[in-house]
């Protein structure tokens, strides 16, 4: 799995300039199943606070 920080749709310009690694990715099979655009995930913000509060206790 490949994995990347994204901008989200809002900054075309960041997004052009990710195709040519997309497009090697494309060619490598790194590409995952679901497609290139994910669902969101509903509770990220319990996992979130979660993540927040292990790295405060550390």
């Amino acid at each position: 799995m490949l994995a990347i920080r994204t901008f989200g749709l809002k900054h075309v310009g960041r997004l052009l300039g990710m195709i040519p690694m997309v497009l090697q990715s494309g060619l490598k099979g790194k590409i995952p199943l679901s497609g290139p655009l994910h669902r969101p995930i509903s509770s990220i913000q319990h996992i979130q606070r979660l993540f927040k509060r292990v790295r405060t206790k550390s």
